[in-house]
Order: C-alpha cells, then sequence, then structure tokens
C-alpha cells in the first residue's frame, strides 16, 4: 500500500497547484474576453447593411484621405500600403498601449468615448511597434485584431506595418493570446 501512496504523492507533487492554475485560467480567459470583446466591436457595431467588404474592385486600391469630423467607413484603405520598417517596443511600452487600447474600447462600449478616440489609441498602439520577441504567428493575430478594429474606425491597416506576413497563420490568435498572458500578464 505505501508504494501505490508514493506513486500518488508523485503524481500530486507533478501536478499544478490549484492557484497557478486558476491564475494562467484567468489570464487565458482574459485574452478571450478582449478577443471577444474587439470582435463584438468591429461586428456587431457596424452600421445596417455593411459588409465590410469594398464596394467595388478600385475601392481595393484607394489612398483616400481620412475626414477627422467623418465617422462613416470608407469604402476601402485610407492608408497607403506600408513602406517603412516596422519600430521595435518593450514588451512593457507594447503591453502599456494595448492596456489603453483594451480600456478605450471598454470605454466605447459604455457609450463614454467617440470613434474618434478608439482611432487614435489604435494608432498609437500601431505606432508604438511590436516586441522584437512577437514570433510570427503571434504578430498575424495581433495583425488580424488590430486589423479588425482599424477596419471599425474606418481605416486601412497593411499587415507589414505590425511586421505579419500577408497570408494568416492559424494558429496566429492562439499565439498572440499566449504572448499577451506570458508577457502583459493580460
Amino acid at each position: 500500500m505505501s508504494s501505490r501512496s508514493a506513486a500518488e504523492e508523485q503524481e500530486h507533487v507533478a501536478e499544478p497547484s490549484d492557484v497557478e492554475r486558476s491564475g494562467s485560467m484567468a489570464r487565458a480567459g482574459l485574452a478571450v474576453a478582449l478577443a471577444t470583446l474587439v470582435g463584438l466591436i468591429v461586428f456587431v457595431q457596424r452600421p445596417a447593411g455593411d459588409t465590410g467588404a469594398p464596394a467595388g474592385p478600385s475601392a481595393a486600391g484607394s489612398t483616400a484621405t481620412e475626414d477627422p469630423a467623418s465617422d462613416s467607413r470608407p469604402s476601402g484603405p485610407t492608408t497607403p500600403p506600408f513602406t517603412g520598417e516596422v519600430p521595435v517596443a518593450s514588451d512593457a511600452e507594447f503591453c502599456a498601449e494595448f492596456r489603453t487600447v483594451d480600456e478605450v474600447q471598454r470605454q466605447y462600449a459604455r457609450g463614454k468615448v467617440d470613434r474618434a478616440t478608439v482611432r487614435r489609441a489604435a494608432r498609437a498602439l500601431v505606432a508604438t511597434g511590436v516586441p522584437a520577441e512577437l514570433s510570427l504567428p503571434a504578430r498575424s493575430g495581433y495583425y488580424i485584431l488590430i486589423g479588425g478594429l482599424y477596419d471599425f474606425v474606418g481605416l486601412g491597416l497593411d499587415p507589414a506595418a505590425v511586421g505579419a506576413p500577408d497570408a494568416f497563420i492559424a494558429s496566429g490568435g492562439e499565439a498572440f493570446e499566449t504572448y499577451l498572458t506570458q508577457a502583459c500578464r493580460l
């Protein structure tokens, strides 16, 4: 009986504690909640009849300028293709700006700020840059998230602006959530 008891003790020791497990579950839940919040803002808050698709083939190459007074969605990208280098941000800088965007989105959802405030926060996050440690799949997931927010505020975003590949990487969302959990404690 003592050999079975020792095996059970070893098994118990190898498992993470309930506190560690609940902490990582809470962080993972927060990351999923952030992604869900962005999704809700992007897709639920669209004007009726807006499918998010460009109006026509010529709209895809448009480089129309943004009208800060207008809150209407453009029919195509409003920023020219990215041609520069992606700024490198520290984890602390990136995480601080990401938290700011998250808070601004929450305030927008409550009706406390306007879309222009969300636009400024999204631009500030992209201008901060991307941490060098952010893997290519995580950059892909980040682009999907911030690209959706850019779309929501009437802007276009080139994947290269955040160091993301042109083609979506299937594990990108999960990789970015892992980064947020580990580096930003979200």
